[in-house]
């Protein structure tokens, strides 16, 4: 048995759960679609990670040859789209913005969250 598109076929089923959720909720494809997008340039961060760490079976050995694949664009760009609006589609939530009131109290939280980026 070749394992030769075990990546490649791994990678594309994260799209199954993709466009289900594409099909079934069209009021949240426009998140899906800039989240999915957004997230994709993180599988350029493949040649970090190989042969370094993993080395995977790749389309035309691009992973072997120059440490990068499109089976990791495939991937990130299905798992963040995934992941943006799955919650809300299956509790039914809505994403809504805090109230004025509500702002001021959870000033602070932004205010940890960008001091951590300064180092």
């Amino acid at each position: 048995m070749s394992f030769r598109y075990v990546w490649a076929f791994w990678a594309s089923a994260f799209l199954v759960p993709w466009l289900g959720l594409w099909l079934l909720a069209p009021a949240s494809r426009a998140v899906m679609w800039r989240a999915s997008l957004a997230t994709m340039p993180f599988g350029l961060t493949e040649p970090l990670f190989v042969p370094a760490y993993w080395n995977p079976p790749s389309f035309f050995d691009l992973a072997q040859k120059t440490g990068f694949d499109l089976e990791s664009l495939v991937f990130c760009f299905a798992i963040g789209g995934t992941g943006s609006v799955l919650y809300n589609v299956l509790t039914g939530l809505n994403p809504t913005d805090l109230p004025p009131l509500e702002r001021g109290r959870h000033r602070t939280a932004g205010i940890a969250q960008r001091s951590s980026y300064r180092s």
